[in-house]
C-alpha cells in the first residue's frame, strides 16, 4: 500500500514538474490549461482536467505560478520570477516538484 501511495506521490510531484517546464516553454506568456493536458496525455500521463489544475493551484500556492480563469476560454497560468528559477536551476526546487537532478560534467 505505501509503494502505491509514494508512486501516486512521484507522479504527482513529476506532473508539476512538466507543467513548470510547459509554462516555462511559453514565457512571457501563459499556457492555457487545456492546452497542458493534450501535451501531458500525449506524452502518455493519465492526467486530468481538474489534475492540471491542481497542480498550477498548488504552485500558486508556493509562489512559482499566477493563474487566471476565464469563463470562455478556461484557466490559464504564467511562471513567476521564483518559477523561472525554478526551472533554470537557480535556486532549489520546493518540496512537491518532482524536478530531476541536473546534470553534471563529469570531466576532471
Amino acid at each position: 500500500m505505501n509503494d502505491t501511495f509514494g508512486l501516486e506521490q512521484r507522479t504527482r510531484e513529476f506532473t508539476r514538474w512538466m507543467v513548470l517546464r510547459m509554462l516555462y516553454a511559453c514565457r512571457p506568456g501563459a499556457a492555457n490549461e487545456r492546452i497542458i493536458l493534450r501535451v501531458l496525455n500525449s506524452l502518455d500521463f493519465n492526467c486530468e482536467l481538474d489534475d492540471v489544475r491542481e497542480a498550477i493551484d498548488y504552485m500558486q500556492l508556493i509562489g512559482l505560478a499566477e493563474a487566471r480563469q476565464n469563463r470562455i476560454r478556461g484557466g490559464s497560468a504564467r511562471l513567476t520570477r521564483l518559477g523561472v528559477a525554478v526551472v533554470e536551476y537557480s535556486t532549489r526546487a520546493p518540496t512537491g516538484i518532482g524536478r530531476p537532478r541536473r546534470w553534471r560534467n563529469s570531466k576532471r
